[in-house]
């Protein structure tokens, strides 16, 4: 598995970014995203940063943004905390990273052609 985190400077309309969306979740991508011009994408080994370029631009068209391939050991981030947003007081919004690294977890792209 390769994670990949797109960045873009901007995003023009609601349907481009939909139209993203919809690009992961045809090809059973595993996804991150709590802030909104950040993604990280969970792919099979065989996808490169190069295809998912591919798609940000046929997605959000002409926007300043990269793909970054990275191989994620460790992880910290900062979030409002449960006083400000209405979740679980021990919810986690950066677990995702966790979990994706766990030997034993199997990506969508796996669980899904399983059923």
């Amino acid at each position: 598995m390769k994670i990949h985190l797109v960045t873009l400077s901007n995003i023009p309309s609601k349907a481009v970014d939909k139209k993203f969306k919809d690009y992961i979740d045809k090809n059973k991508f595993e996804w991150w995203r709590y802030m909104a011009l950040v993604w990280a994408v969970a792919t099979p080994d065989d996808v490169t940063t190069n295809d998912i370029m591919i798609a940000v631009n046929e997605c959000y068209g002409p926007v300043f943004s990269f793909v970054i391939e990275v191989d994620v050991k460790d992880m910290a981030g900062m979030f409002p905390g449960p006083n400000s947003i209405d979740v679980p007081k021990d919810w986690n919004p950066f677990a995702w990273f966790r979990d994706v690294k766990k030997p034993e977890y199997v990506p969508r792209w796996i669980r899904e052609k399983v059923l």
